[in-house]
């Protein structure tokens, strides 16, 4: 499993996204701390908000700020995705199932010989996690399948 986690965040007054030098930063609203965007992290976001680049080229770093921090408003809840300490996306705050990790792996083991886990995302303290693809062949979906093809976690 790789080092990738999510954090939930309810999009407040005092939720801010603040370019600073060399850096983009989120505050979420109730704390004084920064979470620091790597540079996918700040093209995951514009996307996720529906920024387009040409837009995003064109804006000051701090009307950058601005504009991020308003369209994250109107999503008003989203998840963090996390890695070594900065944020390498966004996702939908319904976008992430739970689901206990044993029963995940043990299902798709049971369905998939020698699965592959493309990206591995565990949330909250280690006890769940979240699949983006799992197995390199890809099949149509058929009646009665246990695991839904192309489902995103």
């Amino acid at each position: 499993m790789t080092n990738i986690s999510a954090r939930q965040v309810e999009h407040n007054t005092r939720t801010r996204v603040l370019v600073m030098p060399e850096q983009v930063v989120i505050r979420p609203g109730g704390g004084g701390h920064t979470i620091p965007l790597s540079q996918d992290g700040v093209k995951a976001m514009a996307d996720f908000v529906d920024l387009p680049k040409k837009v995003c080229d064109r804006l000051s770093p701090d009307t950058f700020g601005r504009v991020t921090t308003e369209l994250l408003g109107r999503k008003e809840r989203y998840n963090l995705i996390m890695a070594e300490g900065e944020v390498q996306g966004f996702a939908d705050y319904r976008g992430i199932k739970s689901m206990p990790v044993e029963r995940v792996l043990s299902t798709i083991e049971r369905v998939i010989p020698n699965p592959d886990y493309y990206r591995v995302s565990t949330l909250e303290n280690n006890r769940t996690a979240a699949l983006e693809i799992v197995g390199a062949k890809q099949e149509t979906v058929r009646r009665g399948d246990t695991c839904r093809a192309g489902q995103r976690g």
